[in-house]
C-alpha cells in the first residue's frame, strides 16, 4: 500500500510526476486551501490523521510539536527559508525533512534530516 502525502505546496513537474508515483496524494495548494495564512501545527496534526498521510509537503503552515509527534515518513518544505518547520524537533524524532535544492540549509549537511530533492 503506497503512503499518503498532504501537499499543500504548488508542485509540477517531474517532482509532482514522481510523488504521484510514490504516494496516494492529496492535493490542496495554497490557493485553494483554508485558512488562508496556514495551518497552525495543532489544525495540521488533526488534518493529518483525519487524512491518514505520512507524508507532508507544505510551504507555510506550522510544522513542529504535534505535527512531528505523528509517524510523518517525511516533511518537505518549499519556502527558499523553511523559518516554519521546527528542524530541530524534527531532527531530535528522526523525521527526515526535505527542502528545494537552492533552498537556506534546514540542518547541517551531515544532519539527518536533510535531503533535497533532486
Amino acid at each position: 500500500m503506497r503512503p499518503r502525502a498532504l501537499v499543500l505546496a504548488p508542485m509540477r513537474g517531474p517532482a509532482w510526476a514522481r510523488l504521484c508515483e510514490l504516494a496516494e496524494v492529496i492535493y490542496e495548494p495554497v490557493s485553494v486551501r483554508r485558512p488562508p495564512r496556514g495551518y497552525p501545527a495543532a489544525a495540521l496534526a488533526a488534518r493529518l490523521e483525519e487524512e491518514h498521510a505520512r507524508i507532508l509537503i507544505t510551504d507555510g503552515d506550522e510544522v513542529g510539536g504535534p505535527v512531528l509527534d505523528l509517524p510523518l515518513i517525511a516533511v518537505a518544505c518549499t519556502r527558499a527559508e523553511p523559518v516554519n518547520v521546527d528542524v530541530a524537533a524534527a531532527t531530535a524524532r528522526g523525521s527526515p525533512c526535505c527542502a528545494p535544492p537552492d533552498a537556506t540549509p534546514m540542518a547541517s549537511p551531515s544532519s539527518p534530516s536533510r535531503c533535497c530533492w533532486r
